[in-house]
C-alpha cells in the first residue's frame, strides 16, 4: 500500500518540479515591470513615437521610421479605444489610417511591450542554459539590468527593436548550438527575425553580418583543433571543412533572404499607400548637422563649399547656400525650423514639400558630407562616442 502511494507521488512531484521550474524564471523576469508599471508612468521616444504611433501610412511611417512598429503598435492601441469608448466602434483597417491615442490603449501597448520582453528573455535564457539554477541565475542578471525594462516602459519603435534582436539573439543561439547539423526550421526562424528586425529600425539591417562571422570564426576554430597528423583525422576534417562552407553559404543567404524579404515588404506597402519608394537617409542625416555650429564661420563655409563641389544638383547648391546662411542667422540649430524655411524660400515647385525630390537632393547633400567622412564630423563622432562611453548612471 505504501509502495503503492510512493508510486504515485513521485510523478506528482516531478510533475510539480516541471512547472515551479518553468514559471520562476518568467517570475523574476516579470518583477521589474510590474514594478515599473504601477510606479512610473508610459515613457515617450519624443515626437517620433507620436508620429510612428498616430501618423497615417505613408512616407514617415513607412520610410523614415521603419514600418514594423507603427503598424504593430496600432493593434493595442485600437483595442484600448474600443474599450476606453472614447468614440464609435471602428475597424483595426480604419483606426491604422485615422489612429487616436487614449490612456487605455498606451497602457495596453505597454504592457505588451513588457509581455514580449519576457518572451524575448525567457527565449533567449532557455537556448542559453538547461538547469534550474542557471536559468535562475540568468533571470536574476537580466531582471537587474533597467536598460532593458526601460525601453520596454517607452512608446516607440526602440521598444520593439531591442525585443526583435532579443529573438534573434536566442535564434542565433541555437543555431550555434546545433552547429554543424542545423535545421531547417531553425534557418527560417532567423530569417524571420532578421528582417523584423530590419523592419523595426533601418540600423538593424547590419545584423545580417553577424551570423556568417559567426560561422567563420566557428570553421576556424574547428579548424585548429583538427591540425592532427593522423590521415583518418585529415580526411575526415576535408569532409567537415566542406560541410562548414556549405553552412557558411547559407547563413550568407539567409541574411540577404532577410533584407530581400524586409525590403519587398516596405516596397509593397509604399505601393498601398501610394508612397514612392526612396532612401531617406539624407532627411535623418540633417538632425546630426548641429556639429557646423560648433565651427568659425569661415572654415564652416569652406566646409560648405567643398560639399557643393561634390553635388550635381542645382538644388543641393541652393540647400547648402541656405544652410550656411541659416546656421550664421540662428543661435541652435533645428532642423524642423530649417525645413520649413527652406520648403517656403526655394524656388522649385518640388521643393515645397517633403516629396522625392527633396529626398533625393537631401540624400546627395548627405554622401558628400559622409563619403568620405569630412574631418569636423568625424571629430565631433569622436567626442559623441568619448562622452557616451565616459558617462555613468550619477
Amino acid at each position: 500500500m505504501a509502495g503503492d502511494r510512493l508510486s504515485i507521488d513521485k510523478p506528482e512531484l516531478r510533475n510539480v518540479t516541471k512547472v515551479v521550474a518553468t514559471a520562476l524564471p518568467p517570475l523574476f523576469l516579470a518583477v521589474p515591470s510590474v514594478w515599473l508599471m504601477l510606479s512610473v508612468p508610459p515613457l515617450w521616444r519624443g515626437v517620433d513615437a507620436y508620429n510612428q504611433t498616430v501618423r497615417p501610412p505613408g512616407m514617415v511611417t513607412i520610410l523614415l521610421h521603419a514600418p514594423l512598429y507603427c503598424t504593430l503598435s496600432r493593434v493595442p492601441l485600437w483595442l484600448g479605444y474600443l474599450i476606453s469608448g472614447s468614440g464609435p466602434a471602428e475597424s483595426l483597417g480604419y483606426f491604422i489610417k485615422h489612429s487616436q491615442l487614449t490612456d487605455a490603449g498606451v497602457y495596453s501597448l505597454i504592457i505588451l511591450q513588457h509581455v514580449a520582453l519576457w518572451c524575448g528573455a525567457v527565449y533567449l535564457i532557455y537556448a542559453i542554459a538547461r538547469t534550474l539554477l542557471l536559468r535562475l541565475l540568468l533571470a536574476f542578471f537580466f531582471a537587474s539590468q533597467p536598460l532593458f525594462y526601460g525601453f520596454a516602459h517607452c512608446v516607440g519603435s526602440e521598444a520593439l527593436s531591442m525585443i526583435v534582436i532579443l529573438l534573434l539573439a536566442a535564434s542565433g543561439v541555437r543555431l550555434v548550438l546545433r552547429y554543424p547539423d542545423i535545421r531547417a526550421h531553425d534557418w527560417i526562424i532567423f530569417t524571420v527575425l532578421l528582417a523584423a528586425a530590419s523592419l523595426t529600425r533601418h540600423i538593424n539591417c547590419v545584423l545580417a553580418a553577424v551570423l556568417p562571422t559567426t560561422m567563420i570564426v566557428i570553421m576556424i576554430e574547428r579548424g585548429l583543433r583538427r591540425l592532427v597528423p593522423d590521415q583518418k583525422a585529415i580526411a575526415d576534417a576535408n569532409f567537415q571543412f566542406s560541410k562548414a562552407w556549405k553552412i557558411w553559404l547559407i547563413s550568407i543567404a539567409t541574411g540577404l533572404i532577410g533584407l530581400f524579404c524586409a525590403t519587398s515588404i516596405t516596397h509593397l506597402l509604399c505601393w498601398r499607400s501610394h508612397t514612392p519608394w526612396r532612401s531617406t537617409f539624407g532627411y535623418t542625416f540633417l538632425w546630426r548637422f548641429n556639429f557646423l555650429k560648433s565651427m568659425q564661420p569661415p572654415p564652416r563655409q569652406a566646409l560648405l563649399n567643398f560639399v557643393a563641389s561634390k553635388c550635381r544638383l542645382p538644388e543641393s547648391h541652393q540647400l547648402l547656400e541656405m544652410l550656411g546662411n541659416w546656421i550664421d542667422r540662428n543661435k541652435y540649430w533645428e532642423p524642423g525650423a530649417f525645413i520649413q524655411e527652406a520648403h517656403s524660400d526655394l524656388p522649385d515647385s518640388e521643393m515645397k514639400f517633403h516629396g522625392e525630390k527633396f529626398d533625393r537632393v537631401l540624400n546627395e547633400i548627405a554622401s558628400g558630407f559622409l563619403y568620405p567622412p569630412v574631418a569636423p564630423l568625424r571629430s565631433a563622432a569622436l567626442s559623441d562616442f568619448t562622452t557616451a562611453t565616459a558617462s555613468t548612471e550619477s
